[in-house]
């Protein structure tokens, strides 16, 4: 299911995750939306250690450290220039609050049981191996822990997207930046071809979020008590 045809972590260079960064800077609204329907969702709004996958430039995390003063934020990401982005972003946090690692969502090298909810926006479509990240997921939640993921769409309509990319460039959007988007969606998946792989490791309550052809859908889930 859904060979890996966009950029990796790894192919990600320093100019890339600058423009990206500051291009989304521009868009806080849809960082700040999701980490409320995050934070309507967890059980408790305090002490919690939460992971954000695929953190990039940290700006979820930030709003997240908004929120969650007295929780742990760690933020996973594989490339170092998204890594100095985040550091930039939030350089204003203490240190204590929150981590960066150098880690993939399927090696995490966080222990089992340990994390009391995973996040990510818009990670999904670069995993390589989808069905060992969500066991790496399940491994590390604690019993009960949940799942709040933001993915874009497959289905969203190829005719919506090419008038996204013409918004983008009438907004002065870097050559790259609109490429790393778009091609995103080459291997975005579908509400029901997610719901099916957290199915199969597992997961229980899950919940979508979202109009069946919308441009993004949220899911939740939970692994069992």
């Amino acid at each position: 299911m859904n060979p890996r045809k966009t950029a990796t972590p790894s192919q990600i260079t320093t100019d890339l995750a600058q423009s990206f960064t500051h291009y989304m800077q521009h868009y806080p609204a849809l960082y700040q939306d999701f980490a409320q329907s995050i934070i309507t969702y967890l059980p408790t709004k305090q002490h919690l250690v939460i992971v954000d996958i695929g953190c990039g430039p940290g700006l979820l995390m930030k709003e997240l450290l908004d929120r969650l003063p007295e929780s742990t934020i760690i933020g996973l990401e594989p490339n170092q220039f998204m890594r100095q982005q985040a550091k930039y972003v939030l350089q204003a946090y203490p240190k204590n609050q929150y981590t960066l690692l150098p880690k993939t969502v399927e090696d995490t090298s966080l222990q089992d049981d340990s994390v009391d909810a995973v996040v990510t926006r818009f990670s999904a479509y670069a995993w390589e191996q989808p069905s060992q990240a969500l066991h790496e997921v399940y491994r590390i939640l604690k019993p009960g822990g949940i799942l709040l993921f933001e993915l874009l769409n497959k289905a969203f309509p190829s005719w919506k997207l090419w008038l996204v990319k013409q918004g983008m460039r009438r907004k002065k959007a870097n050559h790259e930046v609109i490429y790393y988007h778009i091609q995103s969606y080459a291997t975005a998946y579908t509400s029901r071809q997610f719901k099916a792989l957290l199915e199969k490791q597992q997961f229980q309550n899950i919940k979508i979020l979202g109009k069946k052809r919308a441009w993004k859908f949220q899911v939740h889930a939970h692994k069992p008590a």
